[in-house]
Protein backbone atom coordinates (compact mmCIF):
# COMPACT_ATOMS: atom_id res chain seq x y z
CA UNK A 1 0.00 0.00 0.00
CA UNK A 2 3.03 2.69 0.63
CA UNK A 3 4.24 1.71 -2.64
CA UNK A 4 1.54 2.40 -4.52
CA UNK A 5 0.59 5.62 -2.19
CA UNK A 6 4.47 6.85 -2.91
CA UNK A 7 3.92 6.18 -7.01
CA UNK A 8 0.89 8.08 -6.51
CA UNK A 9 2.33 11.41 -4.89
CA UNK A 10 5.40 11.30 -7.39
CA UNK A 11 3.28 10.78 -10.52
CA UNK A 12 0.91 13.67 -9.30
CA UNK A 13 4.48 15.93 -8.34
CA UNK A 14 5.84 14.80 -11.62
CA UNK A 15 2.30 16.28 -13.54
CA UNK A 16 2.57 19.81 -10.91
CA UNK A 17 6.21 20.47 -12.23
CA UNK A 18 5.71 19.90 -15.92
CA UNK A 19 2.38 22.20 -15.74
CA UNK A 20 4.41 24.93 -13.69
CA UNK A 21 7.56 24.85 -16.33
CA UNK A 22 5.00 25.80 -18.96
CA UNK A 23 4.13 28.83 -16.67
CA UNK A 24 5.69 32.02 -17.69
CA UNK A 25 5.47 35.83 -17.36
CA UNK A 26 3.77 37.79 -20.35
CA UNK A 27 3.78 41.89 -20.77
CA UNK A 28 0.79 43.24 -22.88
CA UNK A 29 1.03 46.51 -23.55
CA UNK A 30 -1.54 48.79 -25.32
CA UNK A 31 -1.41 52.91 -25.74
CA UNK A 32 1.58 53.51 -23.61
CA UNK A 33 0.41 51.49 -20.71
CA UNK A 34 1.64 47.96 -19.68
CA UNK A 35 0.49 45.02 -17.51
CA UNK A 36 2.04 41.72 -16.14
CA UNK A 37 0.61 38.34 -15.76
CA UNK A 38 1.14 34.47 -15.74
CA UNK A 39 0.43 33.02 -18.99
CA UNK A 40 0.74 28.78 -19.56
CA UNK A 41 2.25 27.87 -23.03
CA UNK A 42 -0.68 26.11 -24.13
CA UNK A 43 0.56 23.74 -26.99
CA UNK A 44 -2.60 22.45 -27.35
CA UNK A 45 -3.97 26.23 -28.59
CA UNK A 46 -3.75 26.48 -32.51
CA UNK A 47 -6.33 29.20 -32.52
CA UNK A 48 -5.36 31.39 -35.64
CA UNK A 49 -6.96 34.55 -36.71
CA UNK A 50 -8.77 33.43 -40.11
CA UNK A 51 -8.36 36.63 -41.84
CA UNK A 52 -4.91 37.33 -40.91
CA UNK A 53 -3.75 33.71 -40.31
CA UNK A 54 -2.12 35.26 -36.74
CA UNK A 55 -1.59 33.46 -34.17
CA UNK A 56 -4.35 33.96 -30.85
CA UNK A 57 -3.83 33.28 -27.87
CA UNK A 58 -6.26 33.81 -24.61
CA UNK A 59 -6.71 36.32 -21.70
CA UNK A 60 -8.93 36.58 -19.19
CA UNK A 61 -11.79 38.87 -19.75
CA UNK A 62 -11.71 40.18 -15.96
CA UNK A 63 -7.77 41.23 -15.83
CA UNK A 64 -8.13 43.51 -19.25
CA UNK A 65 -8.11 46.76 -18.50
CA UNK A 66 -11.07 48.54 -19.06
CA UNK A 67 -9.98 51.88 -20.52
CA UNK A 68 -8.34 49.31 -23.37
CA UNK A 69 -11.52 48.08 -24.02
CA UNK A 70 -12.95 51.41 -24.76
CA UNK A 71 -10.45 52.27 -26.97
CA UNK A 72 -10.43 49.11 -28.51
CA UNK A 73 -14.62 48.61 -28.89
CA UNK A 74 -14.49 49.55 -32.46
CA UNK A 75 -11.67 47.58 -34.07
CA UNK A 76 -12.63 43.75 -31.73
CA UNK A 77 -13.58 41.24 -34.18
CA UNK A 78 -15.43 38.24 -33.31
CA UNK A 79 -13.76 34.69 -34.55
CA UNK A 80 -15.44 30.98 -34.63
CA UNK A 81 -13.31 28.41 -32.48
CA UNK A 82 -13.60 25.21 -30.80
CA UNK A 83 -12.40 23.46 -27.30
CA UNK A 84 -12.72 19.92 -26.19
CA UNK A 85 -15.57 20.97 -24.45
CA UNK A 86 -17.36 23.03 -27.34
CA UNK A 87 -17.89 22.26 -30.90
CA UNK A 88 -17.93 26.08 -31.93
CA UNK A 89 -18.43 29.37 -30.74
CA UNK A 90 -16.59 32.44 -31.08
CA UNK A 91 -14.37 34.75 -29.03
CA UNK A 92 -13.75 38.26 -29.30
CA UNK A 93 -10.33 38.79 -30.14
CA UNK A 94 -8.21 42.60 -30.05
CA UNK A 95 -4.93 43.38 -31.49
CA UNK A 96 -2.31 45.20 -28.96
CA UNK A 97 0.87 46.92 -29.63
CA UNK A 98 2.99 44.64 -28.20
CA UNK A 99 3.68 41.42 -26.15
CA UNK A 100 7.05 39.80 -24.61
CA UNK A 101 7.17 36.76 -23.37
CA UNK A 102 9.57 35.81 -20.70
CA UNK A 103 9.64 31.77 -20.63
CA UNK A 104 13.37 29.92 -19.69
CA UNK A 105 15.88 32.62 -19.90
CA UNK A 106 14.49 34.01 -22.90
CA UNK A 107 12.37 37.31 -23.99
CA UNK A 108 10.21 36.69 -27.06
CA UNK A 109 8.39 39.96 -28.51
CA UNK A 110 5.85 39.63 -30.63
CA UNK A 111 4.10 43.11 -32.36
CA UNK A 112 0.41 43.59 -33.02
CA UNK A 113 -0.36 40.35 -31.35
CA UNK A 114 -3.89 39.39 -31.39
CA UNK A 115 -5.70 38.74 -28.00
CA UNK A 116 -9.01 36.61 -27.09
CA UNK A 117 -10.61 37.64 -24.46
CA UNK A 118 -12.02 34.60 -22.40
CA UNK A 119 -15.15 34.96 -19.71
CA UNK A 120 -14.41 32.64 -16.65
CA UNK A 121 -11.44 30.29 -15.81
CA UNK A 122 -9.68 28.04 -18.23
CA UNK A 123 -7.07 26.27 -16.02
CA UNK A 124 -7.33 24.59 -12.75
CA UNK A 125 -3.29 26.62 -12.01
CA UNK A 126 -4.11 29.56 -9.37
CA UNK A 127 -2.91 32.93 -10.72
CA UNK A 128 -3.20 31.92 -14.83
CA UNK A 129 -4.35 33.97 -16.20
CA UNK A 130 -3.31 33.65 -19.89
CA UNK A 131 -2.91 30.57 -21.99
CA UNK A 132 -0.47 31.47 -24.76
CA UNK A 133 -0.84 30.15 -28.73
CA UNK A 134 0.89 26.82 -28.88
CA UNK A 135 3.29 28.48 -31.64
CA UNK A 136 4.77 31.11 -29.05
CA UNK A 137 6.18 28.30 -26.69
Amino acid sequence: FCGILAMTLFIVWQCRQRVLGRVCLVELSFSGQTISLKAFCDSGNLLRDPDSGMAVSILRKEVFPEEWAGELSETARWIPFSTIGRESAEIQVVTLDKMRIFLKGTVKEIDTPRIGLHEGKFMSEPGVQMLLNGSFC
